[in-house]
């Protein structure tokens, strides 16, 4: 059996992938952001309840 590449492979199956990592984020941005999206979340969870609450469709599941 020789080492020919496949189709799929088109040859690529030597060349090695390299991650670059993002640089970090200060933390201080990174617990604002958490808290942004948290309120955020939290706001669209407390309109999505009250419309599960007043919606005739939804109270039948």
């Amino acid at each position: 059996m020789t080492n020919q590449p496949t189709e799929t492979d088109n040859g690529n199956a030597s060349k090695k992938t390299t991650i670059t990592p993002k640089p970090a984020m200060p933390i201080k941005e990174t617990v604002d952001s958490l808290k942004e999206s948290w309120k955020k979340g939290s706001k669209e969870y407390k309109e999505t309840l009250q419309v599960l609450k007043t919606d005739p469709i939804a109270q039948a599941f």
